[in-house]
């Protein structure tokens, strides 16, 4: 996830420094890359603007509306979504608090509960996760949030607000180099009553950058980042 956020290997996925700085020195730390210019959102009253932490407030939670302004935000800079079914999507993994937040919106209420009959199958009463406006909403723990970091050290102007950053990813947010086969070896103990086997595989993700035509500018090419209050 850190990777997708453009966050450095030095903080835990709760913004706290990591307690080893072993990652931090890795030979491909330096490839993980804060989120472009035209692929970084934050919410911003009941609208979306540029990305930038420092202007969050504790009032900037997700809602209904924001949604269809990322989707839109994503299809009109021309990030290649998902295809199933002949129709566009994109995966929007978010934290449990994100979706708390979205899922206390009357307009998402309305939405849910007047797009389905009402039955047992409505994600409402089932407690489902839907797809809004083409947006598969994933929850996961582990999206970077600000939670564990020390007051001074987390958004707003203060730098005392909560926050996390969604990552909306589509088709090739991620590319990987597969390093050769895997490597297997097995061993016993205790007069061959007990067998450990240890796999070995080598593999790299990274987040590819392009330049694109339409924003005439270097871009995250299947990511878009968005930074909500929690």
């Amino acid at each position: 996830m850190l990777s997708l956020a453009g966050v450095s290997y030095a903080f835990n996925n709760d913004g706290s420094p990591r307690a080893s700085g072993a990652f931090a020195s890795l030979a491909f730390a330096d490839d993980i890359t804060a989120p472009t210019a035209n692929r970084h959102l934050r919410i911003d009253g009941n609208n979306i603007s540029a990305g930038d932490t420092s202007l969050l407030t504790a009032t900037d939670t997700l809602q209904y509306g924001h949604i269809v302004d990322i989707v839109t935000h994503a299809k009109t800079h021309y990030m290649k979504g998902l295809n199933a079914g002949g129709k566009e999507y994109f995966v929007a993994f978010v934290r449990p608090e994100v979706l708390a937040q979205l899922k206390k919106d009357p307009d998402y209420q309305r939405a849910v509960i007047t797009g389905l009959p009402r039955e047992a199958t409505n994600p409402f009463f089932s407690g489902a996760v839907v797809t809004v406006d083409g947006l598969v909403l994933h929850e996961h723990r582990l999206v970077y949030n600000t939670k564990g970091a020390d007051v001074g050290s987390k958004w707003g102007a203060a730098n005392d607000v909560d926050g996390s950053r969604i990552s909306i990813c589509g088709a090739q947010s991620l590319g990987m180099a597969d390093l050769g086969a895997p490597e297997w070896a097995e061993e016993t103990f205790q007069y061959k009553s007990s067998y450990g086997i240890n796999v070995d595989k080598m593999f790299g993700l990274m987040k590819p950058k392009f330049y694109s035509i339409y924003d005439k500018s270097v871009e995250d090419f299947g990511c878009l980042s968005v930074d909500v209050a929690i």
